[in-house]
């Protein structure tokens, strides 16, 4: 026995805006292909993601939000995309080019805020054609992961005012002298980066204009690079817009000693443990997810009277180094 179509077009207009409401994402993209008025009607429905991330990799894109599982378009040129598939499996048929795709998806999802990520196999893609498709959006982050220097520097120029960068396998030591300028001297509300990036003072204060500043993987800072830091951070001599840092530490490299010598010579007082602050990061974050055991906070304060935590915790071979301004 046939299972009985839902007649969702020939309900009152109220109840197509219920009924629409309570489909996931995934479904109202999936009726908004349907037609033009099906589009218009899932248009209706209130925002329910906050952005779209479009992943760059080769021979494919994916488009992924939150709420909605991703899409993968794929094909000799994933521009002109021959195959589009679901997470599920489900065949998208539409005779769009991934010009189009954009321009639905941000249509139906009411959001213009574009995450980009270029990982390996990126660089095949021409910056021009990238031009092309993201007219007119908001670019809010990139993502840079395991592509060639030259590309990796062309991407920074083309987007200087995405708020969010993320840097990860990447030769950022290869970078010019003035691309190493124009990163560390962005305004950003979020800059993380890999281990490979040789983090010392002089990058570290030249981030001044940095919100939350996070390394991922074991830093070659020094011990007295960190306690020269806390000393010009609390002269408010730079880093004033600064509202977290976080930064991992080899303890076979700094040794056990490490939180007497990032505090030496810095006016500090002791948290006791039975009142140790909950401290929060607003990026998803492992490093911050997962505290098996935090060995110390103590409060500093800078001259303008700006109050700062910064936190000690460990995790098997690893102290974590967190500096928190006004939580």
């Amino acid at each position: 026995m046939a299972t009985p179509s839902f007649p969702l077009l020939k309900l009152p207009f109220l109840m197509h805006s219920l009924v629409t409401k309570l489909m996931t994402v995934n479904e109202q993209l999936h009726l908004s292909l349907l037609s033009k008025r099906t589009k218009k009607l899932v248009q209706c429905v209130p925002q329910q993601v906050t952005f779209l991330e479009i992943h760059f990799q080769h021979k494919k894109i994916e488009a992924r939000s939150d709420g909605m599982d991703h899409i993968l378009f794929s094909g000799p040129d994933p521009l002109v995309p021959s195959s589009v598939t679901t997470a599920a499996g489900i065949v998208l048929e539409k005779p769009y080019d991934m010009k189009d795709w954009v321009c639905h998806l941000t249509d139906v999802l009411k959001c213009k805020s574009i995450r980009l990520f270029f990982e390996y196999g990126s660089h095949l893609y021409p910056l021009n054609s990238l031009d092309h498709l993201l007219q007119g959006l908001s670019i809010i982050r990139i993502t840079i992961q395991d592509t060639t220097d030259h590309y990796s520097r062309r991407i920074l120029q083309m987007f200087p005012d995405a708020r969010e960068l993320l840097v990860f396998k990447n030769p950022m030591e290869q970078w010019d002298d003035r691309t190493h300028d124009s990163v560390l001297s962005r305004h950003l509300d979020y800059f993380r980066f890999g281990e490979e990036y040789k983090i010392g003072m002089d990058r570290l204060l030249r981030m001044r204009n940095c919100r939350v500043i996070e390394m991922c993987g074991c830093s070659k800072i020094s011990v007295n690079d960190l306690n020269g830091f806390v000393k010009t951070w609390i002269s408010n001599s730079t880093n004033q817009n600064l509202e977290i840092l976080t930064l991992v530490l080899a303890k076979n490299r700094v040794g056990n000693n490490y939180q007497n010598g990032i505090l030496a010579g810095v006016p500090h007082s002791i948290i006791p443990r039975a009142n140790h602050k909950m401290l929060t990061m607003p990026y998803p974050s492992a490093l911050w997810e997962d505290v098996p055991r935090i060995v110390g906070q103590y409060e500093v304060q800078r001259v303008d009277g700006k109050n700062a935590i910064i936190q000690f915790d460990e995790v098997g071979g690893c102290a974590r180094f967190k500096f928190v301004v006004g939580q």
